[in-house]
């Protein structure tokens, strides 16, 4: 049964809720009615599986049993969190009377004795209600003490438990410059994922900047590379980034870098060039992979275009802040750039064209659309030496740049010139 409730905790933490009713179910056939713990435990799963769920009122009756069990338990601390929890719940649904009842008992409950110090959750409880109703002067009160009486509780297992109530604390905690180190240091040690993207001063394991130069930091230094900088690599997580973050088929990532290799060649191309990104990170879990697709763990990758897009969503949205944000072109615009010089090229604006694709090159210079471009607008325009010119360019900064050969519908535009240039 013990081996069941740890799996159905971890499972609740990792957001698998589906997994940690399965273990829940698994407990409920060993519990004996008998055991009165056994009860507590069964409840409390199902409360805390109804909270993740968002379904508040379920919650709010299962944590009046939960209280109940508690009592008839006699175990001070069961006692102690089911009150938590009740008020907490009652937060969520913006009932202050029944949170200030449920609350009430606590206090008294501590007084000279040695769990004193778990008052702390009383004060980051009120704070979170107080955060919920915009209190801000109220919260940040709550939030002083209770953060600065909470160092010794290492696992905050309680308030962790309830969907993202410390996460938003400690972004408002951030925020306001309450407890910072200690909160950042917190957030490492617990695992926590941010309320959003765009959390000022979240310590995330692994920022990516794509507008301006392209960086990645990990715990806040940049990458360190043994010899000289892994482009193909770092060309792989780019691709990742532009193509969204988020369930990226792997098939276009294949298409985009082992286009001229076969399937199976290809997709253990892929593996492999994923499994050298990984080490890259540091972190197995930055890149999860599932169903023929891959992602961006967002708990653990922040990329500032994710954050920008947040920001921008925003109607209160801080125009300095978005100039922080956005420090040059962004790794997503060659396809605009592309797609405008496309549409030059169809409009019979060649020269326009060029212009757009060497803009684009300047941006990044391993393209291929960029060159292909090049090359088609420099035969419209009869300035076929350039346009060879522009393949030879192509195939030198591939092999330079990322190890590989142009694609085969580069080599076939290529071929198609030379014919041309031959015949002319």
């Amino acid at each position: 049964m013990q081996s069941h409730l740890g799996l159905a905790l971890t499972a609740l933490e990792l957001e698998d809720l589906a997994l940690a009713d399965t273990h829940r179910q698994q407990i409920e056939k060993w519990w004996m009615p008998q055991r009165r713990m056994d009860g507590f435990a069964s409840s409390r799963l199902r409360f805390w599986l109804a909270c993740r769920r968002g379904h508040w009122e379920e919650a709010l009756a299962l944590a009046h049993r939960q209280s109940e069990s508690a009592r008839d338990c006699g175990v001070f601390w069961a006692v102690f969190e089911a009150c938590i929890q009740s008020a907490l719940v009652c937060a969520e649904l913006d009932r202050p009377a029944e949170f200030e009842a449920a609350l009430a008992p606590v206090r008294p409950m501590f007084a000279d004795t040695g769990y004193e110090d778990f008052t702390y959750q009383l004060d980051l409880t009120e704070a979170y209600y107080a955060l919920l109703r915009g209190d801000l002067a109220r919260c940040h009160e709550k939030l002083q003490s209770g953060l600065r009486r909470s160092r010794y509780d290492l696992s905050k297992r309680t308030l962790r438990m309830h969907p993202m109530m410390l996460s938003r604390l400690f972004a408002e905690a951030l925020a306001a410059q309450i407890e910072v180190d200690y909160v950042r240091e917190a957030i490492r040690s617990l695992h926590l994922r941010p309320p959003s993207r765009d959390v000022k001063n979240w310590p995330w394991p692994l920022p990516v900047y794509t507008f301006g130069q392209f960086e990645v930091l990990r715990d806040g230094r940049p990458l360190e590379y043994s010899r000289k900088a892994p482009k193909k690599t770092i060309a792989l997580l780019k691709a990742i980034i532009a193509f969204g973050g988020t369930n990226v088929r792997e098939q276009r990532l294949v298409d985009a870098f082992w286009s001229d290799e076969e399937g199976d060649v290809a997709t253990r191309s892929l593996g492999a060039a994923l499994h050298r990104l990984r080490k890259l990170l540091g972190d197995g879990d930055a890149i999860v992979q599932q169903g023929n697709a891959l992602s961006l763990d967002k708990a653990r990758v922040w990329v500032d275009v994710w954050a920008l897009e947040d920001l921008l969503a925003r109607p209160d949205a801080d125009a300095s802040e978005i100039i922080t944000l956005y420090r040059g072109a962004f790794l997503a615009e060659v396809h605009a750039v592309a797609e405008a010089g496309k549409r030059l090229e169809e409009a019979n604006r060649p020269n326009e064209a060029i212009e757009c694709y060497l803009r684009g090159l300047d941006a990044d210079p391993v393209i291929e659309q960029f060159y292909q471009g090049l090359m088609r607008c420099y035969t419209a325009l009869e300035r076929r030496s350039e346009a060879l010119s522009a393949y030879q360019r192509l195939k030198r900064m591939l092999s330079i740049s990322l190890g590989v050969q142009p694609s085969p519908q580069t080599e076939r535009l290529y071929q198609s010139l030379k014919k041309q240039a031959v015949s002319s």
